[in-house]
């Protein structure tokens, strides 16, 4: 799978998650971003890179320098492949989402390799038939039953794309297998428990890759729901932080960090540094109120922003 293959799999995969309007950038020059997308009224930038082994802080770097040139809310790389630990550090600061082990499914050659079997089998099985009938054997019937269940076998295996009809189409297999070895039919019936052994093979394999793209959606949605929730939290601190500053709080949800911490950054229209305190003793005032484990901690990072530090409150001394 080319780059820009794997970038029409990953919009894809976007659309199944909820996000729309997606559309790709430039193939040249797009700045760090192959995919951009909305949900819930944010903006996303992904870079989708397709490797052979892990992904580095570029990465990182190019995807949060993308999300400013083009305007973003949020930025993210999606791989096939897994990050780097400075990887995961660099997104932990920045604030950019990862999506790792998001492999695409290839085109099945398994699949078209049975179905080819599966309609040479039906050919032998038809020419057996035929000359079953134009004979005199005893058991003929046993015979026709051992034929008509590879038969059967063949055309499910053809027509079938999911584990479950595999799985029956062994047992189909395995039971021709069975009558024609009591008719002493040697040749037919070894060659049906050898296909039904490849589909028994094959029906494994896409059960176990069904089970990893369910994991895969299961982490997906995951990583949503957190970011999701991390938006709230955001949301709701910034309307806090209106009413006491009496002004207009944009609060954006920086990062999340492994120890549980939350940093915002906030921006105001006018200077607040002399009420920062009163909001912060406010904010843990309200937090002690709804009885939450969390302390708030507000620090000036210039005349019109400031940064909000939560951590649990247990914690509160090392802040």
């Amino acid at each position: 799978m080319t780059g820009t293959e794997y970038e029409d799999w990953c919009a894809v995969y976007l659309k199944k998650l909820g996000f729309h309007k997606i559309r790709k950038t430039k193939t040249t020059g797009d700045q760090g971003i192959d995919l951009i997308a909305e949900k819930k009224g944010l903006t996303y930038g992904f870079q989708c890179k397709y490797y052979s082994s892990k992904i580095g802080n570029t990465a990182i770097q190019q995807a949060y320098a993308g999300m400013t040139y083009y305007g973003l809310n949020r930025a993210a790389v999606i791989t096939n492949q897994t990050f780097t630990p400075s990887a995961y550090a660099l997104a932990e600061e920045t604030g950019v989402l990862l999506f790792p082990e998001v492999k695409a499914e290839k085109a099945d050659s398994a699949s078209v390799l049975i179905r080819i079997a599966a309609l040479g089998l039906a050919v032998f099985v038809l020419f057996r038939m035929k000359e079953t009938v134009s004979s005199d054997l005893q058991n003929m019937q046993a015979y026709m039953t051992g034929y008509a269940f590879i038969l059967i076998a063949c055309l499910s295996a053809f027509f079938a794309s999911h584990y479950g009809a595999l799985f029956c189409t062994a047992l189909c297999t395995f039971v021709s297998g069975a009558v024609l070895i009591f008719v002493y039919e040697w040749t037919a019936a070894l060659i049906a428990v050898i296909f039904g052994l490849i589909c028994l093979i094959r029906a494994f394999l896409l059960l176990k890759s069904a089970v990893l793209a369910k994991n895969r959606e299961e982490k997906a949605q995951l990583r949503q729901l957190i970011e999701e929730t991390e938006d709230s939290l955001a949301a709701e601190t910034g309307r806090l932080l209106s009413e006491t500053l009496n002004t207009p709080v944009k609060a954006v949800m920086k990062r999340r960090k492994n120890d549980g911490s939350v940093v915002i950054e906030c921006s105001v229209r006018k200077e607040v540094d002399d009420v920062l305190a009163l909001a912060e003793y406010t904010l843990n005032q309200y937090a002690d109120y709804e009885r939450e484990n969390v302390r708030y901690k507000l620090q000036k990072t210039d005349d019109r922003k400031f940064t909000v530090y939560l951590k649990r409150k247990e914690e509160e001394q090392e802040l």
